[in-house]
């Protein structure tokens, strides 16, 4: 003879589970994120770096005594953003937004 309980608890696991899961899940994916955001943050910073750098041993654009100062910026931008003066190959840091770097809106 079966009994039947009013009370039963029966599937309280599988609800229980179901909930912190997704609490679970939900911190898991905020720690990936906050990783991301470090990760970018750090490579931006030495990417700024590496650019000031550069721009520290270049010419000023308009002294006339230097060679290439017209071009002096076109090659930080690209040390900045490619991490070589001829601004060839993947760009350091790409997160899907444009960049903007001095006053030209087109990198």
């Amino acid at each position: 003879m079966e009994r039947y309980h009013k009370n039963s608890e029966r599937g309280v696991a599988t609800i229980e589970f179901a909930m912190t899961s997704a609490f679970l899940l939900m911190m898991l994916m905020g720690v990936f994120a906050g990783g991301y955001l470090f990760w970018v943050h750090n490579a931006l910073v030495e990417a700024t770096r590496r650019g000031a750098r550069y721009a520290a041993t270049q010419c000023l654009p308009n002294l006339v005594d230097c060679p290439d100062s017209n071009t002096s910026l076109a090659r930080i931008r690209n040390v900045t953003l490619y991490g070589n003066p001829a601004g060839t190959g993947n760009k350091l840091i790409y997160s899907g937004t444009r960049y903007c770097l001095g006053k030209n809106p087109e990198l």
